[in-house]
């Protein structure tokens, strides 16, 4: 198919929506997948621009560095950090929001966490829709948060939230289950956040990675390592117990199935895109989102990381939807490559007779920062006619 640069009025597209989606309760399914900064970002533009979207983002769960992996490896729970950074990026209250993304430094003390919830049940209190009982629980789980950051060496680096997500993943009682997904839930209704954030799997695992005849084991490790061929290395999941299959969530399942739309990057090919997808029952669910008409897009990066070099936008993409065993519709890349520092964009490259996608040029760069804007061009030009289902 065609590549060609971004043009749009921009002016006429929310009409066109609302043509397509006259009802406001039965908006388009928007799914996001990856790590954490990407869709945060994506995710938030999103969320400005086009509030009748049906929001959900699919969160990997392989972190295993800073805060989130030092919490990992004491209590045995899943990565939080992620899951926390997005859902405080979709909320409309910035404020706390900030409290969520607060890290404690080296002199803070449990009084320091305590704060923190009584905070955030100052924001809880008096909303219409906080029950009493809803409030008293949530005073229960700020007292338990507390407690928990008590057996730690030193609070230094770790984010409240962080500290919250743990307490409700450690939570293990007859009428409550510990659940990622049900903790994920609990801050986004604290949080009041403008789409629904689940983690893609709650089976303990590790990032593997092979390159080279070399193998990488965690996240962190291979975010440190740089890649000696791009083209080759691969990505898979090992669960923590050999006895376990890393499998999809149902909620990401049907998440993914039934989307108008899935958007994956922009972010690291290795830990945030494939840590997202490798899952099992991940491929099978966006087969069945392009047999029911479903559009994938994915959006590129604006320079050449680790783990892509030598490589263009086309042929990452190239060998990344040979893993989701179906094919992008949209491939976004930018095309204000000369404002970045020279030898660092990563470029198109050339056009394959094979590619299935639309490509769109974007100008995701300038001079001022080297950054996707949410609010400008991508999200704008996701809007322009790219969720019809045919």
């Amino acid at each position: 198919m065609g590549r060609y640069q971004w043009q749009c009025n921009f002016s006429n597209i929310m009409s066109s929506i609302s043509e397509q989606f006259p009802d406001p309760t039965e908006g388009p399914n928007v799914v996001l997948v990856g790590g954490g900064n990407g869709p945060a970002v994506i995710g938030a533009g999103i969320a400005d621009y086009w509030p009748g979207a049906n929001l959900k983002i699919l969160v990997a769960t392989s972190d295993s560095g800073g805060s989130t992996g030092k919490l990992r490896e004491q209590f045995g729970t899943l990565p939080v950090g992620d899951i926390r950074r997005v859902t405080s990026a979709l909320s409309p209250h910035a404020e706390l929001a900030d409290s969520f993304e607060h890290r404690f430094g080296e002199d803070d003390t449990t009084e320091a966490v305590a704060a923190h919830g009584r905070h955030l049940l100052g924001h809880l209190f008096g909303r219409p829709n906080v029950t009493p009982d809803d409030w008293s629980r949530a005073a229960w789980i700020m007292e338990r948060t507390t407690l928990l950051a008590g057996k730690l060496d030193t609070l230094r680096g770790h984010a409240f939230g962080n500290l919250v997500m743990t307490m409700l993943t450690t939570l293990d009682r007859p009428e409550e289950a510990p659940s990622l997904t049900k903790a994920a839930d609990t801050i986004g209704s604290w949080l009041e956040a403008r789409g629904r954030v689940l983690p893609v799997t709650e089976v303990r695992h590790d990032l593997v990675m092979e390159d080279n005849g070399q193998t990488l084991v965690g996240e962190h490790v291979i975010d440190e390592h740089i890649v000696a061929d791009p083209r080759t290395a691969s990505i898979r999941l090992q669960a923590a117990n050999p006895q376990e299959t890393v499998i999809i969530t149902p909620e990401a399942d049907v998440a993914l199935r039934n989307a108008d739309m899935v958007i994956l990057g922009p972010g690291s090919v290795f830990t945030s895109i494939q840590a997202a997808t490798a899952a099992e029952g991940v491929t099978e669910a966006l087969k069945e989102n392009q047999d029911n008409g479903g559009t994938l897009v994915a959006i590129g990066n604006l320079v050449v990381g680790a783990d892509t070099h030598g490589m263009h936008v086309g042929e990452i993409f190239r060998k990344l939807q040979k893993s989701l065993g179906r094919n992008f519709t949209h491939v976004m890349y930018n095309i204000n490559t000369q404002v970045l520092p020279q030898g660092q964009a990563l470029e198109f490259g050339p056009a394959s007779p094979d590619d299935s996608w639309q490509a769109l040029g974007l100008p995701l760069a300038d001079s001022q920062a080297v950054a996707v804007d949410p609010s400008d061009v991508v999200v704008r030009a996701v809007l322009c006619g790219m969720i019809r289902r045919e």
